[in-house]
């Protein structure tokens, strides 16, 4: 369990306690030993009702559960759902997720879980502009179907890029800012409708040019 971002003067064992007892349902959700253990429609509903229970599970519990989910290997599937109810509950809990959370999927290659990855574009846009320099990590490929999935995020990131200074905008390689700053794709006209008056003349010169030619004897 890695709590090295945690604030040892704030981490009780209370909270290291109930983000076990959270932290199981969703080990039995993604244990790959038995299909028994794959439910994770029965998950949420456990989860909900923990994540509910505020008194019990605070800030700071859900801190240490969402560090003990990066640990596991795959990602829950869950797992975004959860940062993102969790940043409904305590918005404070932002840069955490931010700079603890977010970050850490990019390491742990979130893209290669489908509904991981769905959750972690969702929560970005939740979460911008500041969710913005953890994009900007993105390798390009991974970083244009963010585009793809949630346009709204590009011209924001392109606004994002256009205010930075030069000593910040080194930082961006440069595979990733042009395709910031690349122009949206153009989409294909769409061919309007044909009028009755149109299409009976189409339907007469079609006749005409179908029609055999007669000869004078």
């Amino acid at each position: 369990m890695a709590l090295h971002n945690i604030d040892s003067t704030k981490c009780e064992l209370k909270f290291v306690v109930k983000g076990r007892f959270l932290g199981g349902f969703f080990y039995l959700s993604t244990a790959k030993a038995s299909n028994v253990y794959s439910f994770p429609t029965t998950t949420t509903p456990a989860t909900d009702l923990c994540l509910d229970e505020r008194a019990i599970y605070t800030s700071d519990v859900l801190a240490v559960v969402m560090q003990m989910l990066l640990e596991q290997q795959p990602l829950p599937t869950l797992l975004m759902r959860t940062v993102i109810k969790a940043l409904r509950a305590y918005p404070r809990l932002e840069n955490f997720v931010l700079n603890n959370i977010l970050q850490r999927c990019i390491v742990k290659q979130v893209w290669s879980q489908k509904a991981v990855w769905e959750g972690f574009v969702k929560c970005c846009q939740q979460t911008m502009p500041k969710s913005f320099p953890v994009l900007l990590q993105l390798p390009p490929a991974h970083l244009r179907t963010v585009f793809e999935d949630c346009p709204p995020i590009r011209p924001a990131m392109r606004a994002y890029v256009q205010a930075l200074n030069e000593q910040q905008l080194a930082h961006i390689p440069g595979s990733v800012y042009e395709l910031i700053m690349a122009p949206p794709p153009t989409p294909a006209p769409v061919p309007a409708p044909e009028t009755p008056t149109s299409a009976a003349t189409t339907t007469a010169a079609a006749a005409a040019a179908t029609k055999p030619e007669i000869t004078a004897n």
